[in-house]
């Protein structure tokens, strides 16, 4: 599931940055809650951040990475328009979790089937552990040696190969 975060948004929602922020203490502001994301998000390779860059002075085009999330600054656009032109071109809208507390995305996101998340529900979530997260932050080890009570009932489930002659050294089905 893509988390497609209205990047001003969150950095006003978290405290990073006020509107009267300098330039430079914007930029500080947008590292720092991407610093942030990159360490509480349990899976940040999941996340696009759109922050506003219309009034930039030298636009940032394309996509950008930042730890493991992707930031794309909007050109000759605001953040939020960038953002209804991402959920209109997805394949499967409903994949995508946009996050913003602005009614006009959420509405955009809405009608297309996407899940709609408050800055805040994205804070909460991020704070507290559940199962679903705890699985994607521990890691997995193979094992050194098959269970032998699996391999019994593999065999029960699938049979063994050598039993089935329709089936070529392979394992293919033979033609009849």
């Amino acid at each position: 599931m893509l988390h497609l975060i209205d990047g001003y948004n969150l950095l006003y929602a978290v405290g990073y940055a006020r509107p009267s922020a300098t330039s430079k203490q914007f930029q500080r502001a947008r590292e720092k809650m991407l610093e942030w994301l990159n360490e509480a998000h349990p899976s940040p390779e999941n996340i696009l951040v759109v922050f506003d860059a219309h009034k930039a002075s030298r636009p940032t085009i394309g996509e950008q990475i930042s730890g493991k999330i992707r930031v794309r600054y909007s050109h000759k656009m605001i953040a939020d328009d960038l953002i209804e032109d991402m959920i209109r071109a997805a394949a499967r809208p409903t994949l995508i979790t946009v996050v913003s507390n602005d009614t006009r995305l959420q509405e955009s996101g809405r009608r297309r089937g996407c899940v709609i998340w408050r800055t805040e529900d994205l804070i909460d979530w991020m704070q507290t552990p559940t199962p679903t997260k705890v699985l994607i932050e521990e890691e997995f080890t193979k094992p050194d040696k098959v269970n032998p009570a699996e391999i019994a009932e593999y065999l029960d489930v699938f049979g063994d190969a050598d039993d089935d002659d329709m089936l070529d050294r392979r394992g293919f089905n033979a033609p009849k």
